[in-house]
């Protein structure tokens, strides 16, 4: 099984660090899988308030995931428009058995076409978006 946070310029980072602590404690006590950090590119990844994320693998690396995590951050109003991001999730998304979002992720899945006849939300100051 692979689980893995998308990472993407000025993401928040509590979106995608707090799902690492919860992945990184399942696998470190329940035998869940390792988590990757996935970016468009080999290299840093600098998020919202600074932290620099290094990712394991880039789109062109990345092997076929079981999870797909898409956090949310002021990055994604450009990132909606980043077709290789957007056909990255869409492809990953017809294999995975799940892809979550969190906060403005949500914009990116819709762009995607995951959200097409469901109900999603995000971020409050976001709904008029």
């Amino acid at each position: 099984m692979t689980f893995a946070i998308l990472a993407f310029p000025q993401l928040e980072e509590l979106d995608a660090i707090g799902p690492w602590e919860m992945a990184g404690m399942w696998h470190q006590v329940a035998g869940g899988p390792p988590c990757l950090i996935v970016a468009e590119q080999a290299g840093p990844v600098v998020c919202a308030k600074g932290l620099s994320l290094n990712p394991h693998v880039s789109f062109d690396t990345c092997p076929q995931l079981d999870v797909l995590l898409v956090p949310g951050g002021q990055g994604t109003r450009t990132e909606v428009d980043n077709p290789r991001l957007i056909d990255f999730v869409a492809r990953q998304a017809r294999g995975c058995k799940a892809v979550l979002s969190v906060c403005t992720g949500s914009f990116i899945l819709q762009k995607a076409g995951l959200l097409a006849g469901r109900r999603a939300t995000t971020h409050w100051g976001s709904l008029g978006r």
